[in-house]
């Protein structure tokens, strides 16, 4: 984060000078084997995590132990891997988890980042156990890279994704959910809403989708047969 200046307006009242923070942002280059390099817009500190993560989200490793090297140098990341697709296959997570329990997995995953407190410019992931427990979290600029950041901590302890639940603070897409899916994660809750596609993933690999986790307050959009 950076310190900032700046100007906020109420109508009828006039202007006053104000101290803030900003995010600040970069792009990297990740390179895998001989394959052509692809960028990626994510917060500096999260360059490897996020990288890590998304080989994985796009099924190009199974596990780190697909990974041979890794680097980290300058605004790139380069990475020997023993490619191995991880395939999506419908989920058989049979655990449920009480309304409260996700109620409040978001609220600490909100409670976990003072980026997002402070600027308002970032989206928040984490991954969490079955009672509850933040045992990963992340800020980027994308929903996505946020998911792949936790991931991608989340695969150098090879935890079992199986067990966990997803969490996130935007939207939820298509794309994201199957993140969860290549992972195995049957649970994934968001504070913002699902869009269509989200809920198409859902349906088709059995995970439960839950939006507008806020509060006391809940919506239940697939597999609600886990909530107990």
């Amino acid at each position: 984060m950076k310190e900032i200046e700046y100007t906020h307006i109420e109508l009828g009242r006039g202007g006053e000078k104000r101290k803030g923070y900003s995010v600040i942002d970069g792009s990297i280059e990740v390179y895998v084997n001989d394959m052509k390099p692809f960028k990626m817009t994510i917060l500096p500190r999260n360059m490897m995590d996020a990288s890590l993560g998304r080989l994985f989200c796009m099924g190009l490793i199974s596990s780190f132990k697909d990974v041979q090297e890794m680097e980290e140098k300058g605004t790139s990341v380069r990475f020997k891997i023993t490619p191995k697709e991880k395939k999506l296959k419908r989920l058989t997570a049979s655990w449920k988890v009480a309304p409260e329990v996700l109620s409040q997995s978001m609220k600490k995953l909100f409670e976990s980042t003072d980026v997002w407190r402070l600027t308002g410019g970032v989206h928040s992931a984490g991954i969490l156990d079955r009672e509850g427990k933040l045992l990963y979290s992340a800020d980027d600029i994308g929903k996505g890279n946020a998911i792949d950041a936790v991931i991608g901590m989340a695969l150098r302890e090879e935890l079992d994704f199986s067990k966990c639940i997803l969490a996130s603070t935007g939207r939820q897409i298509g794309f994201m959910v199957e993140k969860a899916v290549r992972a195995g994660t049957p649970f994934v809750i968001a504070r913002g809403a699902p869009l269509y596609s989200a809920i198409e993933v859902s349906l088709r690999y059995n995970v439960t989708l839950v939006c507008f986790v806020k509060g006391r307050s809940m919506n239940v959009y697939t597999h609600g047969g886990r909530i107990i």
